[in-house]
């Protein structure tokens, strides 16, 4: 009976994380519908709707809907991420970061964030898809979290056996208790790098999880409140 009960733990332990997931997804499906629904229903209650009241009314509906198509692409991400196959290119830090200077380029902007390269250049052979889209969510996480007119730091470099890729912000940090639990799918903690308009979905960073598991990368956090947050890829 112990040995059956052994055997058959990490089986009922991964049953309880689907229910987990579907549930929590179901949640986050459920606030943005519910939320174009209250705002149809107010409008459709009112005997007459000015024009600058319907544009508000499909404002937001236009909000949520972007907000499902975001929370739609990231389980996808998610969902792919435990299916692709590693395939290995030769690429140069430098096309990374021009890369991911595009990327990030419209939420720079709109912060005024100063980007910092120190960044060597060199050549890595690897899943070039998947370190771009985890850079990506480093990147973009650091930017989001980063207050206006500050800066975010990127350092890409290279020993005789790994690449290391950092992307370090100056914004709220995370506490010791939440760099234990933010890979996990829907995590948001209260912190104030959580809250809020820049708050997402909790996906990004275990699609980046995911990511770096299949291809035998490693991430690593180090962070402190009040002080800003860096996150490393190691290849």
């Amino acid at each position: 009976y112990l040995l059956a009960r052994w055997t058959l733990r990490p089986i009922e332990r991964n049953m309880e994380l689907q229910t987990q997931f579907v549930s929590d997804a179901s949640h986050e499906i459920r606030t943005p519908l519910a939320a174009m629904l209250v705002s149809n229903e107010i409008a459709l209650r009112k005997k007459i709707l000015t024009e600058e009241k319907s544009r508000a009314v499909f404002k937001k509906n236009i909000e949520e809907i972007e907000k499902l198509s975001s929370l739609a692409e990231n389980l996808l991400n998610l969902s792919n991420s435990k299916k692709s196959i590693a395939k290995k290119t030769k690429i140069s830090a430098r096309e990374f970061n021009q890369i991911l200077a595009e990327k990030i380029k419209p939420l720079v902007l709109s912060k005024n964030i100063s980007v910092k390269n120190y960044s060597q250049d060199f050549e890595i052979e690897a899943n070039l898809s998947a370190i771009e889209q985890i850079l990506t969510i480093f990147a973009e996480n650091a930017v989001k979290y980063s207050p206006e007119n500050s800066k975010v730091e990127i350092n890409f470099s290279k020993d005789k056996k790994r690449a290391v890729f950092e992307i370090r912000d100056y914004g709220e940090g995370i506490s010791r208790v939440d760099q234990q639990k933010i890979f996990e799918r829907f995590y948001r903690s209260d912190s104030a790098r959580t809250r809020g308009e820049n708050s997402g979905y909790g996906l990004g960073l275990a699609i980046a999880k995911s990511l770096a598991e299949k291809n035998d990368f490693e991430i690593k956090v180090e962070s402190e409140l009040g002080k800003g947050s860096k996150f490393k890829l190691i290849v």
